[in-house]
């Protein structure tokens, strides 16, 4: 299978307008990141919820650095940098516990998808490279490897048997 080479990928093509817009846009969006960290931090703090400022601490940090990465994409000039960030990749190990998380219609959603061999990419591929150095396309065949939990969570309170009757 044949990568496709740096100086080969082509971009989306944004109007200098619509660039402009986006940076602004994600600046503004990690600034309102950063006031909710703090928020969410300091209101588990007030109510001795520890798992409560962790995973806000977390949650917002990395809300904070994907609207930070966005940013800087959207304020970068055409060329190398920017085909550098449309390279997505990342090492899990076995075992281990990958969250994708960050603003919303930022790809997560489509990142699953093609993870999850729902969708193609147009362009490049979607591979499993294995310790051994054996590449797997990803495809419905490969989709039991992982766990999704979805955007939209419906949570029901009440017992188990409300549960089962409501379902």
């Amino acid at each position: 299978m044949a990568r496709t080479r740096l100086r080969d990928r082509k971009l989306p093509s944004y109007t200098k307008g619509e660039e402009i817009f986006n940076m602004v846009s994600h600046i503004v969006g990690g600034v309102l990141g950063i006031t909710a960290t703090v928020l969410c931090v300091v209101f588990a703090a007030a109510h001795h919820n520890v798992y409560g400022v962790v995973s806000g601490a977390i949650f917002g940090s990395i809300m904070i650095v994907l609207y930070t990465m966005s940013s800087i994409y959207h304020g970068l000039r055409p060329g190398t940098g920017k085909k550098v960030l449309q390279n997505v990749s990342f090492v899990a190990k076995p075992g281990e516990i990958v969250a994708i998380v960050g603003p919303s219609g930022e790809g997560k959603t489509t990142m699953i998808r093609l993870i999850l061999g729902l969708v193609r990419p147009q362009e490049g591929e979607a591979v499993i490279i294995a310790s051994d150095g054996h590449e797997v396309n990803m495809n419905a065949e490969t989709r039991y490897l992982f766990s999704y939990v979805p955007q939209e969570m419906e949570c029901r309170f009440g017992n188990w048997k409300e549960f089962y009757q409501n379902f």
